[in-house]
Parts: C-alpha cells; structure tokens; sequence
C-alpha cells in the first residue's frame, strides 16, 4: 500500500479515536438525565397496565403483587440502577476493546511509515 493511503487511514484512525473518547461516559455526561428517568421509572412504573394480544388491559404490577407501592418503586429503581451499572461497565470494556484495536493499528501504521521514510 502506498504511504499516500497509509496516511489517509491514520487520519481516519486519529478520528475514530478522537470520536470514541468523545461520546465515551455516556452515564457521567447525562447524570440528571439518567437520574429524573429512574425516579420517573421508579414512580411511575408500578402503575403500568400492559395490554395483552386482545386489546385488553391487564391489572397492574401493583394489583398483582402483594407489595405496598413503597417497596414495589424501591424494587424498581433498584433494577433500574442495576441495568444501569451493567450497561456502564458493559459500554467501557467495549470502548476500551476499541481504542485498544485502533490505537495498536496506529502505531503499526507510524512504524511503516516511519520505515519508510
């Protein structure tokens, strides 16, 4: 491959790296955003009537279960802060798997055309 294309894609790297470390910290960035969801989730939630095949609506997650609406909100937001954690964890380890590859890539391509100059 040329150094022409060579230095083309290690533009193209720098700015997947550059785009990556941007949009990364999705949760720190959107704290109140994320927060005011689980609080609305967590109020709101044991409310819900789903509706089944038929168009019926079905009796609510607070009807069917024995648990006073406290304890139901409670149990609610703690799935909720639970799936929040995973996916936290979940979306880093792939952003670092990436920048990992590319940056890696990066060096490869510094050191052919390193090389060759």
């Amino acid at each position: 491959m040329s150094s022409y294309f060579k230095e083309k894609e290690l533009s193209a790297i720098d700015g997947k790296i550059s785009s990556i470390l941007k949009q990364s910290g999705f949760f720190k960035r959107n704290f109140w955003k994320v927060l005011g969801l689980g609080l609305l989730l967590s109020i709101l939630g044991p409310f819900y009537k789903p509706e089944d095949d038929w168009g019926f609506l079905m009796p609510t997650v607070l009807e069917i279960t024995d648990i006073d609406y406290f304890s139901l909100a409670l149990s609610f937001l703690i799935f909720y802060c639970t799936a929040c954690l995973i996916a936290h964890f979940v979306w880093k380890f792939q952003e670092n798997c990436q920048l990992k590859a590319l940056r890696s890539r990066k060096a490869n391509l510094e050191k052919e055309l390193n090389a060759k100059s």
